[in-house]
């Protein structure tokens, strides 16, 4: 590590303004001063440059994407369901639905879920498209929680596992209930939790 004074003795255009300001008036002293102290605080080794622990990348990646944050995430969405039956002990539904979801706004999703027709078991993944186009990636693990019958009541954990323009990389997760009915092919659920993007 160098010493100020020595960063400042190195420096040759340092040297020229010294000389400068000797020679020059005393009106233009304190500019050539202030010069000369800002100059010698961001020389080479000096403690005020940037920490080597940043890479050039990641500092390239947080000035064009912004910093990451993690917000509040939620909001409720009504489905229809169409259901297939042909694989003995799974129900398979391919789900559509719109919802209003908080930084996605009025939204599409669709999602393919797997139940077990044994132990209540499900599981998805779902597509959320906001209306700019961005979408959002997740996977649900969850439990059909009523009875057996044509009514169900399900919990799970909803995980944030990317998607396009604003949601690429997002992460975090929600916790997700609702219920569905097999006779009107319909169903609705709430999702609470926070994202990461």
């Amino acid at each position: 590590m160098h010493t100020t004074e020595q960063l400042r003795s190195r420096s040759p255009f340092v040297a020229r303004l010294r000389a400068a300001a000797r020679a020059g008036s005393r009106a233009r002293r304190p500019l050539l001063v202030s010069t000369i102290a800002l100059l010698s605080a961001c020389a080479g080794d000096s403690p005020t440059m940037p920490s080597s622990s940043l890479s050039s990348a990641s500092l390239a990646a947080n000035r064009s994407a912004g910093a990451l944050a993690t917000r509040a995430m939620g909001g409720t969405c009504t489905t229809t369901l169409v259901a297939d039956f042909s694989v003995p002990g799974v129900l398979r539904l391919q789900i559509a639905g719109e919802c209003r979801l908080e930084h996605l706004g009025r939204t599409t999703m669709t999602a393919v879920q797997t139940v077990s027709l044994v132990d209540g078991s499900a599981q998805n993944f779902t597509t959320y498209t906001a209306a700019n186009g961005d979408e959002l990636y997740t996977r649900w693990d969850g439990q059909v929680i009523s009875p057996p019958g044509p009514e169900a009541v399900f919990v799970g954990t909803e995980t944030y596992v990317g998607g396009t323009g604003r949601f690429a990389g997002a992460s975090g997760s929600s916790w997700l209930e609702g219920t569905a009915t097999l006779i009107g092919l319909t169903g609705e659920y709430t999702t609470k939790g926070s994202i990461t993007y």
